[in-house]
């Protein structure tokens, strides 16, 4: 096993299809190379980009969620999300609009001791595109 001594970390900044301005560590020891792809991959990074599933729609049924959305579960459409492990799951979602139009936020599931449910973190961003990425 690699000891602690050799390893570095280097915190930067990489553009990937799911967050502009994501970070990521990259860590090297003499017996291990960690890449940006890897980072993805563990905790606290990001996950790729995943379609509408059983998951987010869970998550998205929060009435805290419909609210602050202003829409009804039958009518959400969510084009795609990634989701973090931090203090809960924070989830980013690419919401398509009935205008066709698309709205950015994230949403933050804590975690089931502290017994609340999913609520929007920060703005909800409206009027984008699939293809934008997220702030």
């Amino acid at each position: 096993e690699p000891s602690a001594r050799g390893l570095t970390l280097r915190l930067y900044s990489h553009n990937h299809s799911t967050s502009q301005n994501s970070l990521a560590f990259h860590a090297t020891t003499s017996h291990h190379h960690f890449t940006p792809q890897m980072a993805s991959r563990m905790v606290g990074g990001h996950s790729e980009a995943k379609p509408q599933d059983d998951e987010i729609m869970e998550v998205m049924a929060s009435p805290r969620v419909l609210e602050t959305l202003g829409v009804d579960l039958e009518s959400l459409v969510v084009h795609s999300y990634t989701r973090q492990v931090v203090a809960g799951t924070k989830y980013q979602v690419k919401l398509a609009r009935e205008d066709g139009t698309f709205s950015h936020f994230s949403v933050i599931k804590p975690l089931p001791h502290k017994n609340e449910e999913p609520f929007i973190l920060g703005e909800v961003q409206d009027g984008l595109t699939a293809e934008d990425t997220f702030n």
